[in-house]
């Protein structure tokens, strides 16, 4: 049986080529830390913020980051990925009354009982102007789908189960 004079391909060398080039890739897109620190800060109305680069650990601004703040935003926040994870964006939501926030009181997208929504509707409405109409609404839907139950509290509860879960992780 005759032997191959056919040079063998070294597979370990586009393996390295690439492991090089992606290297090189991430140490230029990571600002040098004097770099970062000789930035501006941004003007920033909001009562507290901490940003910081999660590839190198570097803070890159800080504001009033140990100081007591609603958690009422990372509610939300953990609302949209809950929604995300179980909920069709195109599917219809009909707003009932259970839903709705007194608007004096609580930030809102001025939902009204009787209106139908896209998922995806109400998610810009619970980030963007904070509605606490729409964070009910998605909540009531997502539970549903979560528990297969009718019950707004057995609803309500799988919901919020479900968010302290995904925190957990």
């Amino acid at each position: 049986m005759p032997l191959s004079t056919a040079p063998q391909p070294r597979l370990w060398r586009p393996a390295l080529v690439v492991a090089m080039l992606a290297a090189l890739l991430v140490t230029l897109s990571a600002p040098a830390p004097e770099v970062a620190a000789a930035l501006p800060a941004p003007e920033v109305t909001a009562t507290g913020v901490y940003a910081y680069d999660a590839g190198t650990g570097i803070e890159l601004f800080a504001k009033d980051e140990h100081e007591r703040v609603s958690i009422g935003s990372t509610v939300k926040i953990v609302t949209a990925l809950v929604t995300v994870k179980y909920a069709d964006l195109e599917a219809e939501v009909a707003i009932v009354e259970s839903d709705l926030v007194d608007t004096a009181l609580y930030s809102n997208m001025q939902l009204q009982a009787g209106d139908t929504l896209t998922v995806s509707q109400l998610l810009y409405g619970l980030l963007i102007p904070s509605g606490s109409d729409g964070a009910n609404a998605l909540a009531r839907y997502v539970g549903g789908i979560i528990t297969g139950s009718d019950d707004p509290i057995a609803q309500l509860d799988g919901f919020v189960a479900e968010m302290n879960a995904f925190v957990a992780e």
